[in-house]
Formats: C-alpha cells, sequence, structure tokens
C-alpha cells in the first residue's frame, strides 16, 4: 500500500515515493502530498523522502547507535524533516558534528534536517524499533511553545493525545490568560490541532 517501505536500499524506497507521489497523491500547493504511513498518521511524501534520506545517512555515523526520522510541524510547509538521535555509550558527538555529517550525505538539500536533536535515549516499541508516536509528541511540544512563546503568549503545551478522528491534539495550559483567537492565529496554520487542558 502507499505508507509501506520498500526494503532495500534508499535509492529504491526515493523511487518508490516518488512513483506514490506521481500515481496516488494530490499535490497541494506547496506541491507536497498527502500520503497515510504505516504509522496511521497523514504525512507528506517529501517528508517520506526526507526521512529515508536522514536514517540512511545518519546511521552510517559511528557515534549513533540509533536514529529517528519524522516530519515536524511547519506553519508554512505543513511539514519539514527533524531528526532525533540516541549515541553509542560513550560518544561524544554534538548535534553540529552530526548536523554537518547529514548535510555532507544527503545530496538533495530539501532533505537536510531542519533540526537534529539528542536524546538520552529513544523511545521505543517492544521490539526495540524507535517509537515514533513519542518523536512527533515531542516535537509538537517544542515547535507549539516556540511559537507560542515568540508571539508573547502564556499558553503552553502541557500534553500531547491521540484522539481516534484528529490525531495528535496538543493541549494547551493557560485557558483564561490568553485569547483564544490570539493562539488561533499562532498555531492555527500548523496541521496538529489544539485545545486547552481540562
Amino acid at each position: 500500500d502507499a505508507g509501506r517501505r520498500a526494503e532495500g536500499s534508499a535509492e529504491e524506497r526515493i523511487l518508490l515515493a516518488e512513483q506514490i507521489t506521481f500515481n496516488l497523491c494530490k499535490i497541494d500547493r506547496h506541491d507536497l502530498t498527502g500520503i497515510r504511513t504505516g504509522e496511521g498518521d497523514v504525512c507528506l511524501v517529501a517528508a517520506f523522502v526526507r526521512e529515508v534520506g536522514e536514517k540512511e545517512a545518519l546511521a552510517g555515523h559511528e557515534a549513533v547507535a540509533m536514529c529517528g526520522a519524522i516530519g515536524q510541524p511547519d506553519a508554512h510547509a505543513g511539514e519539514l524533516p527533524a531528526a532525533y538521535v540516541e549515541l553509542v555509550a560513550g560518544a561524544t558527538a554534538t548535534t553540529e558534528d552530526l548536523m554537518a555529517y547529514a548535510k555532507s550525505h544527503i545530496h538533495e538539500r530539501a532533505a537536510h534536517p531542519k533540526h537534529l536533536e539528542i536524546l538520552d535515549e529513544l523511545p521505543k516499541t517492544a521490539v526495540g524499533k524507535v517509537f515514533k508516536p513519542d518523536l512527533r509528541r515531542h516535537a509538537i511540544t517544542r515547535v507549539y511553545n516556540e511559537a507560542l512563546e515568540a508571539a508573547g503568549l502564556t499558553a503552553r503545551v502541557v500534553e500531547v493525545t491521540e484522539d481516534k478522528k484528529r490525531g495528535l491534539v496538543a493541549k494547551l495550559s493557560g485557558q483564561g490568560q490568553d485569547d483564544d483567537g490570539k493562539v488561533t492565529e499562532v498555531l492555527g496554520n500548523f496541521t496538529r490541532p489544539w485545545e486547552w487542558a481540562a
């Protein structure tokens, strides 16, 4: 199906994503295309291709034990590539080191991660795979809070929950301190919805 990763090389998986883009999906005004991934959330084919490139590149660094690549929310593009890394025990690589490595090993400029973060430990499933929903929650919290702070608002994301119909929803603290309209003005252009925490 459209969301299933192809087995084989990065080039083969990128080719699959390009075929999905051309054959199955509707191009929006940003020339980015929505598909449904195996994780069950709507992402962008551009981000799908970037994820392949980021993961392949970063996994080749000697200091990287595991990495996960996702599309993080962006008010203009919908999603932009972000990468999260767990280092090998004792490794001392910095975010700057890994970003430079990724840029030198990912040929497409649009596929360069716009955010790279080293975590003590990546969230994992019971079988040891990177648990991407938690990375998405992490990214939504960071991006939304940065946007709220930049706008001078006191509201902050305190939790990101899963809604069966709407997907991941950001829950905000500070109801009554900020005008709903101002919060909507800041967060309304992001793809993930928000609401006040109970």
